[in-house]
């Protein structure tokens, strides 16, 4: 985001809206490819909600797919209409192939320019539910018919999105916004990229029947935090304002943390980069624990400060 300081009026380009956009319809890349400054292109709109994989290690869901020509240096440049108002960010390639390119919807970038006008970041969402893989014995006693598939919810907090949604601990998420859901990874990164409002069609599977709920996603509320930190890490945290970290003050039996030998009165300073100096710090850190099997935390207990690999419960 960019902060001109001026008292002349400025030209802009008017935003539009992509959730009516529609596959075929043209659509106009500008950019700076390769240096040649304000190039334009032209294609349509060769496919919707599409995802991206980054290098085999992250997915990028619900882009927009162009084969108006898009090359380095066109990121980041608008995607217009025909009435030329902004429907897209230009993003990605498709490694070097031709004529596929994607970009970011208007109406996220819409939600994410919010989000960084009131808070200067994006804040954490959450739905209040859990899920795990499907495996073969689930399958088996689950009763699943042939060809029934996707991520299983193992828990759901009370009063959450999910729940007043009407999904219940038990249902089988078969997709999400019409996409087939393969693994319990996926459907993380779906709902990792959600901003606050954003609405998710759920397809259920439960008791023989296939249903659809809409959940809307909310902010990861404050009381949450301590909860899903005491439950995924075992600890029990306080504030130390003074000191910029977070005191343990209770840790719990038999916890990964307990064998690794934390104890009341250490003090945990960083937890997967994040530097823990306030409670919105933690609340940054403790949503990306939603979906990893274990935390990299700095602990510092008298004047030594130790590097661990914390397993997650």
């Amino acid at each position: 985001m960019l902060r001109i300081l001026t008292d002349e009026p400025l030209p802009f380009t008017p935003p539009g809206d992509s959730h009516d956009l529609m596959v075929g319809e043209p659509v106009i890349a500008i950019g700076n490819p390769f240096g040649l400054s304000n190039s334009v292109t032209t294609g349509v709109i060769s496919a919707l909600d599409r995802s991206l994989n980054a290098r085999g290690s992250f997915a990028f869901h619900g882009l927009l797919q162009t084969d108006a020509a898009i090359n380095p240096g066109n990121s980041g440049g608008p995607l217009l209409n025909a009435e030329g108002e902004l429907v897209g960010i230009n993003a990605a390639i498709f490694g070097g192939a031709e004529g596929i390119g994607f970009a970011i919807l208007i109406d996220v970038a819409r939600r994410v320019i919010k989000e960084l006008l009131l808070y200067g970041e994006v804040h954490p969402v959450w739905l209040g539910l859990e899920f795990q893989d499907l495996d073969p014995e689930l399958r088996r006693v689950l009763a699943l018919p042939r060809g029934v598939g996707g991520v299983l919810i193992n828990r759901l907090h009370p009063d959450s999105p999910a729940s007043r949604a009407g999904i219940r601990r038990g249902d089988l998420v078969a997709s999400i916004d019409g996409r087939t859901l393969r693994d319990a990874t996926q459907l993380f990164e779906m709902l990792e990229g959600m901003t606050p409002g954003q609405v998710r069609v759920f397809e259920l599977y439960r008791d023989g029947r296939v249903r659809k709920a809409s959940v809307t996603a909310e902010e990861l509320p404050q009381a949450m935090v301590d909860s899903i930190a005491g439950r995924k890490l075992g600890l029990e945290l306080a504030l130390v304002p003074k000191l910029g970290s977070f005191a343990i003050t209770n840790v719990a039996p038999e916890s990964a943390a307990a064998k690794l030998g934390l104890r009341a009165g250490d003090h945990l300073l960083r937890m997967n980069g994040v530097t823990l100096a306030s409670r919105e710090d933690l609340r940054r850190a403790v949503a990306r624990l939603r979906s990893s099997a274990r935390a990299l935390i700095v602990v510092q207990r008298g004047p030594g400060r130790y590097h661990l690999t914390l397993p997650l419960i």
